[in-house]
This record gives C-alpha cells, sequence and structure tokens, in this order.
C-alpha cells in the first residue's frame, strides 16, 4: 500500500502557485503578508508532510504484521479446527468414559455399603473373638500354673504309673483269689445265717414254754441283728443291651420284677436330642435311699459313655467366691444346674417323669478353704464320686455308695470317654475336682475347664 503526497513542492511550482494566488494587481503591503502567511503554510506543510510520511512508513510496517498476524491466525485458526475436530471425538470419548465411571462408581458405592456391613460384622466377630481370647488367655494361665507343677512331678507321676502297672498284674491273680475266697464267704455266711435263725426259734420255743410253766414273766431273749448293711453294692455282672422298652422296664419295677428280670450291667440307650444317645447302665437295685426318707429307688443307672457336649464344673475361679472353682463343691457348682436345667428336659417324659430325686453324698470345700466331708444334696440327676467308683474313703464320703460290680478296676472306669468329671473336690487344691482319666485313674483338672460328663440317676 502506497500512499502519495503532495510535498515537497519544486521552486518553479512554488512560483507559479504564488502567481496563481496573488496577481498583479494586489498591493505590495498585501502581498508581502500573504506571503508571509504562505511561507508559514509551507513550513506547516513541510512538517506535515514530513509526519505523514513517517506516518506512511509506520502504516507500512503495521500492514506488514498485520499481514503476518493474518497467516498466523490462519494457520492457528487452521490448528483449532484440527483440536476441534481432535477434541469433539475426545470429548465423545470422555463422555462415554465418564457414563462407564458414573456406573462404576454405583457398583463402587454398592460395594462400599456392603463392604460397611461386612465390617460392622467382622467388628462384632472380633469383639466376641476379644472376648473368647480373654476367656482362653485366663485357662492358659491356669493351665500354665497346674503345668508347671505337673512338669515337677512328671517323674513322679511316670514312676508311680509304672508301680501301678506292676501292682495291678500282680494283684490280678490275687483279686481272683479274692473273689473265689469271697464266694466261699458268702456260703459261709449264708450257713451262719441259717444257724442264727434256727437258734432264734429254738429261743422262741424255750421262751414260750418257760411262760407257760412260771407265773412271772421271764424277758425274751432278743435275736442276735444281722450285720449292718455296708454302703456296697456288688453282684455278677452282664453286659448286655436290654431289649425291653423303658415303659417295660418302669413298669417291672412297679410290680417288683426288675431284680429277677435284669442284672448289673445290663445298659438301655437314651436318647438325649442334641446330647445325643447314652447307654445308661445298671449300676445296682436299691442303693440309693430316696430324698423323702420313704425308702430306696429301685435300680440306679450310670451312663456307659459321655454326652455329646463337655462341660466345666464351674467356669470362673475367683477367690474366695462360693460357685467359682472348689469352693461349695458339688452342691453350688454350675455343673448341677447344667443337668438339672439343661439336660433333664432333653429326656425323653416316660424317663424324666420316673426318675427318683435320691440323696448324694460327696466332699466339699468351704468358703473358709476347709473340706467338708459327707456333704449332702438331693439330686434327680448326678455324676458319680470318688467313693462310689473306687470304693476309697479317703474323702471321708462314708454315706456314698460304692458300685463295686461296675467300678472294679481301672480298666471299667475307662468309659467311651477320654476324660471325666467326678463330683469330688480334690482335697489338696481350692480350685480343681476329681475326675477319671483315659486310663482309669483318678486325677484332678481345674473346675473351669471342660471334660465329659458321664450320667446318673435312679428310677
Amino acid at each position: 500500500m502506497k500512499i502519495r503526497t503532495l510535498y515537497p513542492l519544486s521552486a518553479k511550482d512554488k512560483q507559479e502557485m504564488m502567481k496563481s494566488i496573488f496577481p498583479d494587481t494586489s498591493s505590495a503591503k498585501e502581498i508581502t503578508e500573504i506571503r508571509k502567511t504562505c511561507q508559514q503554510l509551507l513550513l506547516r506543510l513541510d512538517e506535515q508532510s514530513q509526519a505523514q510520511t513517517m506516518l506512511a512508513e509506520k502504516l507500512e510496517q503495521i500492514t506488514r504484521t498485520v499481514n503476518e498476524q493474518e497467516k498466523k491466525i490462519r494457520q492457528f485458526q487452521k490448528m483449532a479446527d484440527y483440536l476441534y475436530e481432535s477434541t469433539a471425538s475426545s470429548l465423545e470419548n470422555i463422555n462415554a468414559l465418564q457414563s462407564k465411571n458414573n456406573s462404576r462408581l454405583d457398583e463402587q458405592g454398592q460395594a462400599q455399603v456392603l463392604l460397611t456391613e461386612k465390617l460392622e460384622q467382622i467388628t462384632q466377630t472380633m469383639d466376641e473373638q476379644e472376648k473368647k481370647t480373654k476367656q482362653l488367655q485366663k485357662m492358659a494361665d491356669y493351665l500354665h500354673e497346674s503345668t508347671s507343677s505337673m512338669d515337677e512331678h512328671k517323674k513322679e507321676i511316670q514312676q508311680l504309673q509304672k508301680m501301678a502297672d506292676y501292682l495291678y498284674e500282680s494283684t490280678a491273680s490275687s483279686l481272683e483269689n479274692i473273689k473265689s475266697l469271697q464266694s466261699k464267704n458268702d456260703s459261709r455266711l449264708d450257713d451262719q445265717e441259717k444257724k442264727v435263725q434256727q437258734l432264734y426259734k429254738m429261743t422262741e420255743f424255750l421262751y414260750d414254754s418257760v411262760h407257760q410253766k412260771v407265773d412271772q414273766p421271764v424277758a425274751q431273749p432278743s435275736a442276735p441283728k444281722p450285720p449292718a448293711a455296708q454302703p456296697l453294692v456288688d453282684g455278677k455282672k452282664e453286659v448286655k443291651e436290654i431289649s425291653d422298652s423303658w415303659e417295660q422296664i418302669l413298669a417291672s419295677i412297679k410290680d417288683g420284677s426288675y431284680r429277677t428280670k435284669y442284672a448289673i450291667g445290663n445298659y438301655k440307650p437314651l436318647d438325649l436330642g442334641s446330647e445325643g444317645i447314652v447307654e445308661m447302665q445298671i449300676a445296682g437295685f436299691d442303693a440309693e435311699p430316696l430324698a423323702d426318707g420313704s425308702g430306696m429307688a429301685a435300680i440306679t443307672w450310670i451312663s456307659r459313655n459321655g454326652l455329646k457336649t463337655t462341660h466345666c464344673m464351674n467356669p470362673d475361679i475367683q477367690k474366695g467366691k462360693i460357685g467359682t472353682g472348689a469352693i461349695g463343691g458339688w452342691k453350688t457348682s454350675e455343673m448341677r444346674t447344667y443337668l438339672d436345667q439343661t439336660i433333664k428336659p432333653l429326656m425323653p417324659a416316660v424317663v424324666r417323669n420316673a426318675v427318683k430325686k435320691v440323696k448324694k453324698y460327696s466332699s466339699s470345700r468351704t468358703i473358709n478353704k476347709k473340706m467338708l466331708y459327707n456333704a449332702e444334696t438331693s439330686d434327680y440327676l448326678w455324676i458319680p464320686s470318688v467313693r462310689e467308683v473306687t470304693g476309697e474313703r479317703d474323702l471321708e464320703e462314708k454315706s456314698a455308695v460304692y458300685y463295686r460290680s461296675m467300678f472294679d478296676n481301672n480298666k471299667s472306669r475307662s468309659k467311651k470317654a477320654s476324660w471325666w468329671w467326678l463330683r469330688s473336690v480334690d482335697n489338696s487344691s481350692n480350685n480343681a475336682f476329681y475326675g477319671v482319666g483315659s486310663s482309669g485313674y483318678i486325677t484332678n483338672r481345674y473346675a473351669n475347664i471342660t471334660g465329659s460328663v458321664v450320667l446318673g440317676f435312679c428310677t
């Protein structure tokens, strides 16, 4: 772009311009003033011409710059068009990804809710596990205390075990001799009883004859009293299942034929539902005194196997508190409550209604840690005592019955259970009861540790 300019003018052009502007008729004075004015105008024109030239140069520069900018703008426009086209598809992809992301977020939200619920369940489970862990820790502490002393006496126990095995083997033949002597002694006692009865009859005859001959009365001689009955149940043992139903067994008790129909060692399965089927075995006849004092229970039953669920004697051990450890003994034990309130309702109604409440005798321990011997309770269901399964009187359970026919050696005490509880307290610990190990030996165990439960009752 070119800009045309009128200035600067040549000298000739200036003269012609002056002649055209100022004719000859003008006065010299006017011409002089006009010339001055024109000269001033010409100077201004020169200045404007120079400024216009500079402006033209600047306009050319601006024009070139504008052209360059237009080129760049066109390039930018092309780039923008390309970017628009590329971003359009990218936006579509982004929208698709956004929708997928939203669906994933919805799924994640649902998963988060499920995870929250599971976390709550896990938290509850962890709380329960923590409680169980604390209980196990307490048990572990007690086990640690007991095992520390057990390790010290382990060698002594092993030596005693060897001695016991030797004694068992050596006494096996002696027991047979004792049994033969016992049978001979029983026959002799029968002969002596017959002689006593004959003497009693002779005494009555003499008394009657003397009374008839003499006016004054003569004191009648009293018949010799038989020996006091010992708390011992003995007799022939016959291990076989009873084919009669429980209704027939209970009917035989009413008519008095149970002694001839059944024998010690006979057993009858009893369905206890969730606790499984236990084989109730006859341990004795007319051996347990009824709690109301009206006589003796006809049949005593002790299970051959343990209940399905193991149980502890007391769930806790606290110093000087009745119903924990061995304090209070069988009478205040949780095991006694468990049998009465949990196991008894599981029995079939025909048997449950026929069970008799009998007097039981056990060793116990007072709150002052003193042994209480021959403590009496009245029970429908019970577990055996040391005296009932061994005949030992070390615990002074003098009134308890010894079921010798059922438990005459260690093998007979080894039931279909690993380690089972006895209701007698340990006479050397405030926290333990006695029980029977798998080999049939009597051992002790802390009251809060679980063991098998061998059930007993009378009908």
